[in-house]
């Protein structure tokens, strides 16, 4: 489905259009589900997710504005935050060793995110995600798909809060410059 349509269902569905939010609904969740699955690991948890999403998307559809973004970027926002509260609430407490960084890097292999986007710039993402050091790759994959704050993902690897913050940024802009290439 092209964005201008996914847009025009957003606009129908803040006007209460309840067929055109199940047609939205339709077209997006796919993604979205492989998204919370990959985010939560849970299948149970990625469904109670999906609804809430949703829910919120029919009751703030007037919120979106297309200059800010598209349709799929605003669902996934939205999803995202939903599952990183409920990862919060089940607040892991055991850290993370060496073993879990590779097993970070591996399931960042197994999953290049087409599967949670379904796209050519997903399956770019993932390839540029792997270009990072093992260390910006698990700080940033932990950050934006486990929902860790700063300080949680300090104390898990056991690395000053500011040498987090500076692997992520660095990161960051590794992933920006090999995406514009």
């Amino acid at each position: 489905m092209l964005e201008g349509d996914l847009v025009h269902l957003v606009a129908r569905t803040a006007q209460g259009d309840q067929r055109s939010f199940k047609i939205l609904y339709d077209q997006t969740a796919p993604r979205l589900h492989a998204a919370a699955n990959i985010i939560l690991r849970d299948k149970q948890l990625a469904e109670d997710v999906m609804q809430e999403a949703y829910v919120q998307v029919w009751h703030r559809a007037a919120d979106y504005h297309s200059e800010r973004g598209q349709v799929a970027t605003w669902l996934l926002s939205i999803l995202r935050y939903r599952a990183i509260d409920t990862l919060r609430k089940l607040k892991p407490t055991r850290g993370l060793g060496d073993a879990d960084l590779n097993a970070v890097d591996e399931d960042t292999s197994a999953h290049p995110y087409s599967l949670a986007l379904a796209d050519e710039d997903a399956h770019r993402l993932g390839e540029c995600l792997h270009s990072l050091a093992v260390s910006q790759r698990a700080s940033i994959t932990l950050a934006y798909f486990q929902g860790l704050t700063h300080q949680e993902l300090a104390e898990r690897l056991s690395t000053p809060i500011g040498t987090v913050k500076s692997r992520i940024r660095r990161g960051l802009t590794r992933l920006r410059e090999c995406l514009e290439q």
